[in-house]
């Protein structure tokens, strides 16, 4: 009877060891892309970032709907422009098993220059949507996203 107990016990103990909250893990995938964002800036590395954004990647701004193209062109321009990249303040909302939406204030550094953005704003949102892909990757795909 003992050793019953004591299985039960160790069976019940692993299982709940074991389980993972999916939105925490969520959190931590996105943190984890937020802060290499950071370093593949301060390193130089367009290809590193541009591997985050979904290939669909959709915007809305000024009128128009920005294309991963066309958030390839902005972090090239950024990369000449500015030398630090820092994400702080940063807050994520997971919402379903396949959105995250990263609430940030997003800090382009040069030695003459602090240029600071609000993510999500009217203005930006280039690292502010995420969806989770058929292959469990956090991409950032845009707030427009689902809008085809």
């Amino acid at each position: 009877m003992k050793i019953a107990k004591f299985l039960l016990f160790l069976i019940i103990f692993i299982i709940s060891c074991d389980s993972t909250n999916p939105k925490i893990y969520a959190e931590a995938k996105i943190n984890e892309i937020l802060t290499d964002l950071e370093l593949s800036f301060n390193s130089n590395d367009l290809d590193q970032i541009m591997k985050y954004y979904h290939s669909d990647y959709r915007q809305y701004k000024d009128g128009y709907y920005l294309s991963k193209a066309d958030i390839y062109d902005k972090w090239e321009y950024r990369l000449a422009e500015y030398s630090i990249l820092d994400i702080d303040e940063r807050e994520i909302e997971v919402s379903g098993d396949f959105w995250a939406v990263v609430t940030c204030k997003m800090s382009l550094i040069s030695d003459d220059e602090i240029l600071e953005y609000n993510e999500p704003s009217e203005e930006n949102g280039e690292i502010s949507y995420f969806y989770k892909t058929s292959s469990g990757e956090w991409k950032i795909c845009g707030e427009h996203f689902n809008d085809y």
